[in-house]
């Protein structure tokens, strides 16, 4: 049976949910949390009609969200433009506990003992869950921000 990825309820039950809970399943894999973003911030793409600045109204409206879109963008630009949002700066800090946890994609797994991975990681689900909490209300009321 084939299901329908561009319905964006569909999207969440089938790639997303599954996506987030291999993640809480398993919340020290770096890899399973930016999975979770990517495959999270991509929900976007299933809003019909759409507007151009539906991207920039969920960050406005969910601060999680536009962590998980700052997280998402790192996997895939290295750098997300995001790090320096005025919202996204204080929320980046706490995330990785300390400007020198920071490092590509928004904390640093690279770094020898690095004892804050983990509090960053489960800031990361943390934000996740929430975003994901924001964007099935958004496809419930029909995608477009309010």
């Amino acid at each position: 049976m084939s299901v329908n990825l561009s319905d964006g309820m569909l999207y969440l039950q089938n790639i997303v949910e599954p996506t987030v809970a291999e993640f809480r399943s398993d919340p020290t894999s770096a890899r399973r949390a930016f999975l979770a973003c990517v495959v999270l911030y991509h929900a976007i793409d299933r809003v019909p009609n759409r507007s151009g600045n539906l991207r920039k109204d969920w960050r406005d409206k969910s601060p999680s969200f536009l962590l998980v879109d700052m997280l998402a963008n790192d996997l895939k630009h290295a750098r997300s433009d995001l790090r320096d949002h005025p919202v996204a700066r204080p929320h980046t800090l706490a995330l990785a506990g300390s400007p020198a946890l920071l490092g590509n994609m928004a904390f640093n797994t690279t770094v020898f003992n690095d004892f804050g991975e983990q509090e960053a990681l489960e800031s990361v689900l943390s934000a996740i869950e929430s975003a994901l909490t924001f964007v099935r209300e958004q496809f419930a009321g029909g995608g477009q921000a309010s």
